[in-house]
């Protein structure tokens, strides 16, 4: 994942976490891991997802259209939210059949492993 970051961050791709978690978990986490948004919005900023409040709060702070952002997610309040805010959306599957996880109809594309991604770059125009 992180040479998945670095690349985007390379392309000039902006990035931004938002989560259902609160912001003390979610600093946390980040922390731990060693990784570092441009935005992290948590439950204590606004609604939470499937609401796509956090979506439209990062793309109006960035002055961009939700169309111009894909949100990547796990679970199936990424994809309404990312769907309800008019973004694109990847599903990110760790490898489990998308068939099996709730929502996985609802999402533009599947990603198993983000050794994969060169495809969905390309799918998306990067």
């Amino acid at each position: 994942m992180r040479r998945f970051l670095d690349r985007l961050r390379g392309l000039g791709v902006r990035q931004a976490v938002f989560t259902r978690n609160s912001r003390e978990v979610a600093d946390a986490t980040l922390t731990r891991c060693r990784l570092d948004f441009e935005l992290v919005m948590t439950r204590n900023d606004g609604p939470i997802k499937p609401d796509p409040w956090a979506i439209r709060h990062i793309c109006a702070t960035w002055g961009v259209v939700p169309a111009q952002v894909a949100v990547i997610g796990d679970y199936r309040f990424d994809i309404e939210a990312g769907i309800r805010a008019g973004a694109r959306t990847v599903l990110f599957t760790r490898g489990r059949p998308s068939e099996s996880l709730p929502g996985a109809d609802l999402a533009e594309f599947h990603l198993a492993s983000f050794q994969q991604a060169d495809q969905l770059l390309r799918a998306l125009g990067l």
